[in-house]
């Protein structure tokens, strides 16, 4: 099923100066929505339950720019599969590091500095992190 040609429409009087305005889904313009279903209520749970229903589907991509042509390549997909256990694999790492050089559990607020190459990988980054508990400010 192809997704609509328009996916969000603004709410009216939503644009203040300085800000964008607010954008609902073009389905539900009206109003929000409920949740899909009792069983996912967050983040968390949606990415659950989407590695449970569709393991090997499309997760997270990314595109390659060739510096000798100069054009992007075409992009290449993790399965949510993937994401779950390098999500499983990054986060015990970040957890013991944090554990054995800086010799404190993860309930302190230790600083965390990612230099991620691109926005897909930031993106699995701060989801790891949150998963994990770990605390990261983006200021």
């Amino acid at each position: 099923m192809a997704p609509p040609a328009v996916q969000g429409v603004q709410v009216p009087n939503s644009k203040v100066p300085g800000y964008s305005a607010i954008y609902r889904n073009a389905l539900f313009p009206e109003k929000l929505q409920p949740y899909e279903t009792s069983e996912v209520t967050t983040l968390f749970e949606s990415f659950e339950r989407s590695v449970r229903d569709g393991p090997k589907h499309d997760c997270l991509g990314h595109r390659e720019y060739s510096k000798a042509t100069g054009e992007w390549g075409p992009y290449v997909w993790q399965t949510y599969e993937q994401i779950h256990k390098r999500r499983s694999d990054f986060g015990s790492g970040v957890l013991q590091l944090f554990e054995q050089f800086a010799k404190v559990s993860i309930s302190f607020l230790i600083p965390l500095i990612l230099y991620p190459r691109t926005y897909s990988f930031l993106s699995f980054s701060l989801y790891c992190c949150r998963v994990f508990s770990v605390e990261v400010n983006m200021s």
